[in-house]
């Protein structure tokens, strides 16, 4: 495909588009690759690619006059869609995907290899198979052991819960406790915002709560082992 001049469209067949520091601003019109569109071709929706919406098996995003919006919005297919289940973000893949046993996606994106976010992802649920996190010795300063461990884990409950809204049964904290003790790591912490718990910010407080039992465990092992010491000889001295 070519790119026409104003009102024109751009249609890459299994093609690539590289910008090199450039800019791209369509005037009018809209892109295709593989099936999809982006959708609201207008120049006032549009609105020089400060923010793009895409549409995925016929479902819409609407594009704000006003205000902040995201960069990019994606919406996937909507329940009348073919082969979707439940409003599954699904597109066509075969024109005879309306059998029940195939051609079903539940991803609006599906991204084959690396993705970096800067900031926070935010997401209803996330599964992934592994977490693997940056904790390299030369990435920290100002280093220092976690203190009192237990004693503030202590203060924390663990509960058994159901989510409002979803009936969803759940296992976790109340995060006004945890941010008592630990408020770097809650979410929204001193505001009026719903409040987040860092979860995996709990692990340094639990591995320092458990060397802590280990000292006192050792300690009293130690105790033990002298009481009984003392007690042989009491008794020897006995008979």
């Amino acid at each position: 495909g070519g790119a026409g001049g104003g009102g024109g469209q751009l249609n890459v067949q299994g093609g690539a588009i590289n910008l090199n520091g450039g800019v791209m601003n369509l005037n009018s019109g809209q892109i295709i690759g593989n099936g999809s569109v982006l959708d609201n071709d207008s120049v006032d929706a549009i609105k020089d690619i400060r923010s793009i919406s895409v549409s995925m098996g016929g479902a819409t995003v609407a594009v704000p006059d006003a205000g902040y919006v995201p960069a990019i919005s994606i919406l996937g297919a909507n329940s009348t869609t073919v082969g979707a289940i439940g409003g599954s973000p699904c597109i066509r893949n075969t024109p005879n995907d309306g059998d029940v046993g195939a051609n079903r996606c539940p991803f609006a994106i599906n991204v084959q290899g690396n993705s970096l976010v800067n900031g926070m992802l935010l997401a209803n649920r996330l599964l992934a198979g592994s977490f693997v996190y940056t904790s390299d010795f030369r990435l920290k300063h100002d280093i220092k052991p976690i203190e009192n461990a237990l004693e503030k884990l202590s203060k924390i409950k663990a509960i058994s819960y159901v989510v409002n809204g979803t009936g969803e049964k759940r296992m976790g904290v109340v995060a006004q406790e945890v941010e008592k003790v630990y408020p770097e790591i809650v979410e929204g912490a001193g505001t009026d915002a719903a409040r987040g718990v860092d979860y995996i910010g709990l692990i340094g407080p639990l591995i320092g709560a458990v060397n802590e039992l280990k000292v006192q465990n050792d300690q009293l092992r130690q105790q033990v082992s002298e009481q009984n010491s003392a007690i042989k000889r009491l008794q020897k001295r006995s008979h």
